[in-house]
């Protein structure tokens, strides 16, 4: 009898069943769904894995995204944007907790409560946070890893540069391999001039779109990855890939779009994506 195996574009690895566990491509506190996973290498899913979606879900500006859309995590606590080293204009400690629909709560830690209103007359109230890029590096690199197998299966095994994304999924304080050939923009980088217009419609169709998203498009020697999280676009991805004999032709001449909107999954062409926004402000579709 043959064993059945099962490719983990996470480890490289052909694995037996029993090895896997299924994971959330996106997460659901990102906006994901049951219908977007993929089995993947179970240790490495329950580890880094898990430490690259939590770290995401839980960045501050993030949190303002879930809490707007009221993504739960498997814990099914309220997502509340919060700031744990704050600190009052005479000195005291505090967090400064974003409520939804209730605004901002102050909290003492040495009290163990929130202050009142009264308490705060009168007070400054400053807070730091900040947002380390690399957590969104790592992970748009293995979602691509992930979703790139799940839309092109052996396609994306045989042609896409996914040994780069590992490495970049991977990164540590070593840094990365000069050589690398992955392109990555996110929302704070300088977009260079022949990519603005490009990265203005991946940015209007990820508001556009109620939930999160994924794009693949096609170049001649590469794909590009578009991130949409929660209704904003959060990065772009340039993996070297060869497209020179892949089913571009038809419609989906222009790549390939997932949408989780509403915890379904939804697939389409690029084309079709584009004709549906066009659509909404009333011009010709694509």
């Amino acid at each position: 009898m043959t064993l059945q195996t099962i490719w983990c574009p996470y480890t490289d690895r052909d694995l037996s069943l029993d090895q896997t566990s299924s994971e959330h491509i996106v997460p659901l506190s990102l906006g994901g769904s049951n219908a977007f996973q993929l089995p993947v290498f179970h240790q490495f899913n329950s580890e880094s894995a898990a430490k690259i979606d939590a770290k995401m879900s839980n960045e501050f500006a993030v949190m303002f995204r879930r809490s707007a859309f009221n993504a739960l995590g498997h814990s099914k606590a309220p997502p509340t944007p919060m700031l744990r080293h704050g600190r009052l204009g005479d000195g005291r400690p505090v967090q400064i907790r974003f409520v939804k629909n209730e605004g901002i709560k102050v909290f003492d830690p040495r009290q163990r409560r929130v202050l009142k209103e009264k308490e705060l007359e009168g007070l400054s109230l400053e807070g730091k946070f900040s947002i380390e890029r690399n957590t969104r590096m790592k992970f748009m690199c293995k979602a691509a890893l992930s979703a790139g197998y799940f839309v092109y299966g052996d396609y994306f095994r045989a042609n896409f540069d996914h040994s780069a994304l590992r490495t970049v999924m991977n990164f540590d304080k070593k840094g990365i391999d000069p050589d690398c050939k992955i392109r990555l923009y996110d929302e704070f980088s300088v977009i260079d001039n022949e990519d603005r217009e490009q990265t203005a419609i991946s940015e209007r169709f990820c508001k556009g779109t109620a939930g999160s998203c994924i794009h693949f498009l096609p170049g001649e020697e590469s794909v590009g990855i578009v991130f949409g999280i929660l209704g904003q676009w959060i990065g772009t991805l340039n993996v070297p890939a060869r497209t020179d004999d892949f089913d571009w032709i038809g419609e989906h001449d222009l790549g390939h779009a997932v949408l989780l909107e509403g915890k379904k999954l939804r697939r389409l062409s690029y084309r079709q994506l584009a004709g549906e926004h066009l659509a909404r402000l009333g011009k010709d579709t694509a």
